[in-house]
C-alpha cells in the first residue's frame, strides 16, 4: 500500500507532476467538460493531457522497465491491427469508433507509464491515490444528486426514462455515462483502486463500509444484480475484518446491538412482499384480461376462478416471463452465444472494429438480441472483435494478477485483498453494454503493471 500524503510545493516543483494532476482532474468528466472537434476525433482536455504526457515521455521511452515496454508494444501492435482492419472492411461510424478507443488506449497506458518511469514509484502513487480519492468523491456527489432529485444529464437513457412508468430506475444515477450499470462499474472500479493500494482510506475499513453500502444503495436505485453482488462481496470481506480487528468496547456494542435486533425482529410481524412471495396474492388479486380460444379478450375477476385455474395462470404467467427472449438475462446469453459463434468462425483477427454491432444490426448472428447490440461481457467482446490480440490482452491481465499475488512482498491481508479485487473486476466486466470503450477499461492493465513493477522493487510490508 502506499500513502497519499502530497503538498501543493511538491507538485509545482515538477511540470510532469502538474501536467498529471491536470490530467486526474478532467478524467472524469472526458468530453463532456470542454470538446473539440478536429476532423473524426473528438479532442477533449483528458485526451489532450494524455498526448502532452506521452510527448514528454518520447525521450526516455527505450529506458523504461522492460514490462512497461512489452505492455507499450502490444498496445501499439493492437491499434495497428485495427487500423489495418479498418481500412480492409467497411469504413462505418462504428468501426471509426472502436478505432478511436484503440487509440485513446494507447495514449492512457503511454501517460501512466510515461510519469510513472520519470517520477519513481512513491511520488507517482501519491498522485494518483488522490486522483482516485477525487474521482471517487466526484461520482458520490453526483449520485447524491441524481438519487435525490431525478435530474440527470440528457442522453439515449434519458430519452427512454420519459415514455416509462415512473420508478427507481428515473432516479438511479447515469453521470456522463448515461446508463447505471455504467456509473456502478466506474464506481466500483476506482473504490477498488483505493480498497487495494491506499494506505489510508483502503486500510479504514469503517470509511469502506460506508463507501460500499453507499455503492449497494445505487445498485438497488439500478437494479443491478452484479453491483448488488459485488458490493455484498465486498462488504463481507471488510465486516470480516472488522471483526478480527475489533476492540473489547466495539464487541460490546456489537453484541448489544444485534441482541436488540433480534428482540425488534422476534415481537414485531415481518411483511414478505412480492419480491420474497410466491405473487399469488399480488399478480392476479385484481382483474386479468386473457384471450380465449377465438382470440377474444375477456376480463376476469380472481373470484371467478378455481385455485387450479389460478395456479395454472400463475404457471403461464412465470413461464411466459423466464423465456421471453428479449428479457434481460435471456438478451445477455444470445449476446454471449453470438459472440463464442465469431470467436470459432473469425479466431486470429477477430471481426474486426464495429462489426460486433453490425454483424448484430445486419442480423448475420445466430440469435436474435432485438435492438442490443453490444457483447455485454468485455473476455466475448475483446476476443470476438480482435482475435488472437485479445486472447493475449486477457493473457496479460491474468498474468499480472498472478504475478502479484504470489509475490513475496504481499502480506497475508493484502493477498485477500487481491484476491477479491480480481473477483470484483471480473464481476465490474460484465455489468456495462461495453467495457472496452470505457476509460477504466483503459486504466486496467496499465495500473495492474505498475502495481507488479512496484512491489519487485521493494518489498511492501503495509
Amino acid at each position: 500500500m502506499h500513502s497519499a500524503e502530497l503538498t501543493l510545493d511538491e507538485i509545482k516543483s515538477k511540470p510532469l507532476a502538474i501536467v498529471f494532476v491536470l490530467w486526474l482532474l478532467v478524467l472524469p468528466f472526458g468530453e463532456m467538460a470542454i470538446s473539440l472537434r478536429v476532423g473524426p476525433v473528438v479532442l477533449y482536455p483528458s485526451l489532450f493531457l494524455g498526448i502532452v504526457i506521452c510527448l514528454l515521455g518520447i525521450r526516455s521511452f527505450f529506458k523504461w522497465n522492460n514490462h512497461l515496454l512489452i505492455i507499450s508494444i502490444f498496445i501499439g501492435i493492437w491499434l495497428i491491427q485495427g487500423f489495418v482492419q479498418y481500412l480492409l472492411q467497411q469504413k462505418t461510424d462504428l468501426a471509426l469508433f472502436d478505432l478511436k478507443v484503440l487509440m485513446y488506449q494507447v495514449i492512457t497506458t503511454g501517460a501512466l507509464f510515461t510519469t510513472y518511469s520519470q517520477l519513481g514509484k512513491e511520488f507517482f502513487f501519491k498522485l494518483l491515490l488522490n486522483g482516485l480519492r477525487y474521482f471517487l468523491l466526484i461520482l458520490v456527489a453526483f449520485a447524491v444528486f441524481e438519487m435525490t432529485t431525478g435530474i440527470h444529464l440528457q442522453g439515449a437513457t434519458t430519452d427512454k426514462l420519459i415514455n416509462l412508468p415512473v420508478s427507481y430506475l428515473h432516479y438511479a444515477p447515469l453521470f456522463k455515462y448515461d446508463n447505471p450499470n455504467n456509473f456502478i462499474a466506474f464506481y466500483l472500479f476506482v473504490l477498488t483502486w483505493i480498497f487495494l493500494l491506499d494506505k489510508s482510506w483502503g486500510k479504514n475499513v469503517y470509511l469502506m463500509l460506508c463507501f460500499t453500502l453507499f455503492g449497494y444503495f445505487v445498485s438497488e436505485y439500478a437494479d443491478s444484480n452484479l453491483g448488488k453482488l459485488s458490493f455484498v462481496l465486498l462488504a463481507l470481506f471488510l465486516v470480516s475484518t472488522l471483526l478480527i480487528k475489533i476492540k473489547r468496547i466495539e464487541l460490546v456494542f456489537g453484541i448489544i446491538g444485534v441482541v436488540l435486533i433480534g428482540i425488534v425482529l422476534y415481537k414485531q410481524p415481518i411483511f414478505l412482499g412480492p419480491k420474497y412471495e410466491n405473487g399469488q396474492n399480488y399478480r392476479i388479486n385484481g382483474l386479468i384480461v386473457v384471450k380465449d380460444s377465438l382470440q377474444h379478450l375477456k376480463v376476469i375477476s380472481k373470484e371467478n376462478l378455481t385455485q387450479a385455474e389460478q395456479q395454472s395462470i400463475l404457471n403461464t404467467l412465470d413461464s411466459i416471463e423466464a423465456s421471453y427472449p428479449y428479457k434481460s438475462y435471456n438478451v445477455r446469453k444470445s449476446l454471449i452465444e453470438n459472440g463464442v459463434f465469431l470467436i470459432q468462425k473469425h479466431p486470429f483477427l477477430g471481426v474486426g472494429p464495429g462489426q460486433f454491432y453490425q454483424l448484430h444490426l445486419d442480423k448475420k448472428v445466430p440469435h436474435d438480441t432485438g435492438t442490443v447490440t453490444s457483447a455485454h461481457c468485455f473476455p466475448i467482446e475483446v476476443t470476438a472483435v480482435y482475435g488472437f490480440i485479445g486472447w493475449i490482452y486477457l493473457f496479460f491481465i491474468v498474468f499480472y494478477f498472478i504475478k502479484i499475488a504470489l509475490s513475496k512482498a504481499l502480506s497475508y491481508e493484502y493477498y485477500l485483498k487481491f484476491f477479491i479485487a480480481g473477483i470484483l473486476l471480473v464481476l465490474i466486466w460484465m455489468m456495462p453494454a461495453n467495457f472496452i470503450f470505457l476509460e477504466i477499461h483503459r486504466l486496467t492493465l496499465p495500473l495492474l503493471v505498475i502495481t507488479f513493477i512496484s512491489l519487485k522493487q521493494k518489498p511492501a510490508h503495509d
